[in-house]
């Protein structure tokens, strides 16, 4: 019987890996957690927990084995060490799932695993939200129609109703052997698991016709969307990308944007330097005496050198070549752009030393276009719901446009589990994104969470897109809040009910 549990176990790991990107068999989301919950409502309380521990230990290491080469290729480490890494990683992961395993396991006596697990787990989703924040909404972003959900209570919305649909399953699994009424005890749970299904399916349809509709009534933008892959190109990021939209530009005429990716340029340059780059190298090549000049606004990313001290920046030049605007990153990245973590703590010497002493930006004016203002994001700023919503309701921002560089992840899975996390927040804020990469997924997504373009990922390339510009109101943020109030009351509750509830029986 252990050993069938344990098994259980890593078949719930199997399946929500196989949900996740870059597999995206989305619809086994609906059944992975099943095994898992079957297993753990059916022993007692510190035996869940071991099968929890086993469940998200396998998930941590299937789901981040990217680490290891990513590591391996960026840092002079012994391999043991990179494991070691990759260890520490699925031990979060086991954690999470090994206190849901375990409180669904404790309730079950008194609360149906239909109503805890789907507590438990977005509770779980927010206070240990991993290396990558993601959730059990990350495994549908290839069937944008169950996000949807999204728009009013960002990820953890879309995660509790396909828990709900889990726990269901899991509640009619575990009644096959006592059900002495068919309909009553195993058919109800089955028909509701459908029923929640068939409406939130319903749901998303009419939630992106709607998004249509509004897409079509709103103003428009033509954008020069950029995409820079290091292993094919022959010349440095900005060259490449400036000759690539000369050719778009005599085929299709200067767009209202031109979007280049994260560190463009990537050698420190003063405003004075960048102002100078623009005008003799981005717009035309002033050592060639070329006479083709890249005509409209350019947004580029740059590091920015202020006064000694770095910054990870997107600059914004006018059509007539002036500076118009400026966006530093303000989270900046550990390992990469600071040595600081959490709590005070700091990164060990080894990776403290590859770290590049960046700033954090200040807030600013945000960069506009056509008159509209721009939701501005560089590299993993994007999978930051409540910093994306913040940026977005300040800046009112019409379109979201995020630069990335995924060199250190490039080829690995997790450049689609970033690209994957990116979608949502144009679901969240029902806005179009706009994002521009070096070895990362280039692409347009719409405010349903579409793709409606997207960029070859082996090659260089500059592509035209006509993006509407949306300014509708969003409760994403508002119904995010309100889910992390409520579900952890929600989940004290419950413990307290079934703590009650344990004395009298045992009393």
């Amino acid at each position: 019987m252990r050993a069938a549990r344990l098994g259980l176990a890593l078949l719930s790991a199997l399946l929500v890996r196989l949900a996740l990107p870059a597999f995206d068999c989305a619809p086994l989301i609906l059944v992975a957690w099943v095994p898992l919950i079957a297993a753990s409502a059916s022993s007692r309380p510190s035996a869940a927990l071991l099968l929890g521990l086993v469940q998200g230990f396998a998930l941590g290491l299937a789901a981040h084995s990217w680490l290891v080469p990513a590591l391996l290729r960026n840092f002079p480490m012994p391999f043991w060490s990179a494991a070691l890494a990759l260890f520490a990683v699925a031990l979060l992961v086991a954690v999470r799932s090994a206190l849901v395993a375990c409180g669904v396991s404790f309730l079950r006596r008194a609360v149906p695993v239909w109503v805890s697990f789907p507590v438990l787990d977005v509770v779980a989703e927010i206070a240990l939200p991993g290396v990558f924040p993601w959730t059990n909404a990350l495994a549908v972003s290839s069937l944008p129609v169950w996000q949807q959900a999204a728009a009013f209570g960002g990820a953890g919305a879309v995660s509790a109703w396909l828990c709900l649909v889990n726990g269901l399953l899991a509640e009619a699994w575990l009644r096959r052997r006592s059900a002495g009424s068919w309909t009553a005890s195993l058919l109800r749970p089955l028909l509701s698991a459908g029923i929640v299904l068939a409406l939130m399916t319903a749901f998303g349809s009419l939630l992106m016709r709607l998004r249509e509709a509004e897409s079509l009534a709103a103003p428009r933008a033509r954008i020069g969307l950029g995409h820079y892959d290091s292993s094919t190109a022959v010349a440095d990021a900005a060259s490449t990308l400036r000759s690539l939209s000369l050719v778009e530009q005599r085929a299709s005429g200067p767009p209202d944007l031109w979007i280049w990716p994260e560190t463009t340029v990537g050698t420190p340059s003063t405003r004075r330097q960048l102002l100078a780059l623009e005008n003799d190298y981005l717009r035309r090549d002033r050592a060639r005496a070329s006479r083709d000049v890249l005509l409209g606004p350019l947004l580029v990313g740059a590091v920015l050198d202020e006064r000694g001290t770095f910054e990870n920046s997107a600059i914004l030049f006018g059509a007539s070549g002036l500076l118009e605007g400026v966006y530093a990153k303000h989270v900046l990245m550990p390992v990469g752009e600071t040595s600081e973590l959490p709590f005070g703590l700091r990164l060990p010497n080894l990776f403290a030393q590859r770290a590049t002493p960046f700033r954090s930006g200040a807030d600013s004016p945000p960069l506009r276009l056509l008159g509209h203002s721009l939701g501005l994001s560089i590299c993993y700023e994007d999978i930051l719901a409540d910093y994306v919503s913040e940026q977005a309701r300040r800046s009112h921002a019409a379109l979201l446009v995020n630069l990335t560089s995924d060199r250190w992840f490039k080829g690995t899975a997790a450049v689609d589990f970033h690209f994957a996390l990116a979608r949502m927040r144009a679901v969240e804020q029902r806005r179009f994104l706009v994002r521009s990469t070096r070895d990362g997924v280039s692409a347009v997504v719409d405010s349903a969470g579409r793709v409606v373009l997207g960029l070859p990922t082996e090659s260089s390339s500059v592509v035209s897109i006509s993006v509407p510009l949306l300014v509708s109101p969003t409760w994403a943020a508002r119904g995010a809040h309100a889910l992390a109030v409520l579900f952890p009351l929600t989940a004290l509750g419950l413990l307290a009910f079934a703590t009650l509830s344990r004395r009298k029986t045992d009393g």
